[in-house]
């Protein structure tokens, strides 16, 4: 995987986009090997993520790579009525029809999340950017995500799907797993250090408080820091901790005489603010509840 930030450049050949291109692959895969081999399978591709539906052993996996000039035609975009297909048909109405079902007949969602994994684990094509990495998403769903460190993320999947196990939930919506790399952002989860992301996710008609409650502190017991936007129950205490972390790493990046400097006091600034905005002790669940009902 290329951790580094990328942007495109206009391409002038008349047989290739003009805008930026990626090459989308979404295939299915085994849920432990995929996570014995997490790092790998990232490094693999300019961005990698799965998404997991629980109760079942496969996964989807998402592998997208920048477009080389010399492989424009080797693979084509896709259809027309395969991405209405896929992101209408099977991505929203068949999948909001299963979670209707699943909330009637609660036994029926893993053999729903067995045929939703089946079903769009077949792609490969070349899109623009913002067809690739861009759905539209028609159900909605809370969300909690919280960032851990890369090399802890697979262990941290695995005590929750353990955890789904032992309490007899069922969710039929998935995990999304992805990778970032690090850097200087003030506020950015990513900062200091490569990062595996954790988004959890149940349907809008499910109260996400007893599940999220349970999850969390896997993700914060690995030093996972929360999705500013996104549900969590961090209060003051905890948002304090969090952001006096931050600080000492941004400050440990200061290079004397670069432009991170400058970047550095404008974080600062943003940080105090912050700390200003969390001086009620008031959990931030209640402030971002129901505020991540798709993207």
């Amino acid at each position: 995987m290329n951790f580094s930030n990328w942007s495109g450049s206009v391409r002038t050949q008349p047989h290739t986009f003009l805008q930026p291109a990626t090459i989308a692959e979404e295939i299915g895969g085994d849920f432990d090997e995929i996570l014995d081999n997490w790092e790998t399978h990232a490094r693999s591709a300019d961005h990698f993520e799965r998404f997991w539906f629980p109760h079942i052993d496969r996964a989807q996996i998402k592998r997208n790579t920048r477009l080389a000039s010399d492989v424009a035609h080797e693979v084509g975009p896709r259809p027309k009525w395969k991405e209405f297909f896929d992101e209408e048909l099977v991505g929203n109405g068949a999948f909001a029809a299963a979670l209707a079902v699943g909330r009637a007949v609660p036994a029926s969602i893993p053999y729903a999340n067995r045929i939703a994994t089946a079903a769009l684990s077949h792609n490969h094509y070349r899109g623009t950017n913002q067809g690739v990495f861009v759905s539209p998403r028609r159900v909605r769903f809370h969300e909690m995500e919280y960032a851990v460190p890369l090399a802890e993320g697979p262990a941290v999947v695995r005590e929750i799907r353990s955890l789904i196990d032992r309490r007899g939930w069922r969710i039929g919506l998935p995990l999304e797993l992805r990778t970032t790399a690090a850097d200087d952002v003030a506020l950015s989860t990513s900062t200091g250090r490569e990062s595996m992301y954790i988004a959890t996710h149940v349907p809008q008609f499910v109260d996400p408080q007893p599940i999220f409650a349970e999850i969390e502190p896997l993700l914060c017991s690995a030093g996972g820091r929360p999705h500013w936007g996104k549900i969590h129950t961090l209060a003051r205490t905890e948002l304090a901790e969090l952001l006096s972390a931050l600080r000492r790493v941004l400050c440990a990046a200061r290079t004397d005489g670069s432009a991170v400097v400058l970047r550095l006091r404008s974080c600062e600034e943003t940080l105090r603010l912050i700390e200003l905005s969390v001086s009620i002790d008031t959990p931030a669940y209640g402030w971002f509840y129901g505020c991540a009902e798709g993207e």
